[in-house]
């Protein structure tokens, strides 16, 4: 073969490359633009999630409702606060009764100023009323001399006759109502006194032992 005849077929088996490189070049072109033109396909709906829903308000665009709420956390709190509120509780604790009541099968006597009722000695008490007042104006001119300076108190404390004697033989000791004596005396202090009552908190505990067994 002539040189002339080799140059014309190398030639043409170029081009052949050329085209078929060329046709490949195209239809990677064509793909790649097809997909990026039509995009991925909407994926199909999922059943399997539940559709959301608004409440009554607008979405603010930061993740949050606006509109009508409800905070939980602030009904629980205020129900506690209604049930402590209520004095009221699911829990009720009952303590048993305890007897206030002072009883004796001894016979009393009196010895000298002294109520003894078995292994007990009672002071026998007597109110009287001018002593009673002497005693109300001492204390109320300390109290007013001491007036923005010092406070004053005023107490009158009752025998173990008034409270520890048994309750049967209240109405048989000689004497004066101490209650009713510590009454009159408080009621006679002046402003600047501060009184304090004791008969009635003493009674409360008469079955303990807040009293020698003697005056």
């Amino acid at each position: 073969m002539s040189s002339r005849y080799e140059r014309r077929r190398g030639s043409a088996g170029g081009a052949v490359l050329l085209l078929i490189a060329a046709a490949a070049l195209v239809v990677a072109i064509l793909a790649i633009c097809t997909d990026i033109f039509s995009g991925k396909k909407a994926p199909d709906k999922d059943t399997d999630t539940p559709p959301v829903t608004q409440t009554d308000g607008e979405n603010t665009g930061d993740g949050t409702q606006s509109g009508d709420k409800q905070d939980t956390t602030g009904d629980t709190d205020n129900t506690d606060a209604d049930n402590a509120g209520d004095g009221k509780s699911d829990v009720t604790t009952t303590k048993p009764a305890s007897s206030n009541v002072i009883t004796t099968s001894d016979k009393p006597y009196q010895s000298g100023g002294v109520y003894v009722v078995g292994s007990a000695g009672y002071e026998m008490y007597n109110y009287v009323g001018s002593l009673a007042e002497k005693y109300q104006s001492t204390v109320n001119a300390v109290a007013d001399s001491l007036s923005g300076v010092s406070q004053v108190y005023a107490m009158a404390i009752p025998l173990s006759s008034g409270i520890t004697l048994p309750d049967e033989l209240f109405s048989d000791i000689p004497g004066s109502d101490q209650a009713q004596a510590e009454k009159d005396i408080l009621a006679g202090m002046g402003q600047n006194v501060k009184t304090i009552p004791l008969h009635d908190v003493m009674m409360s505990h008469r079955t303990e032992y807040i009293y020698f067994r003697t005056d």
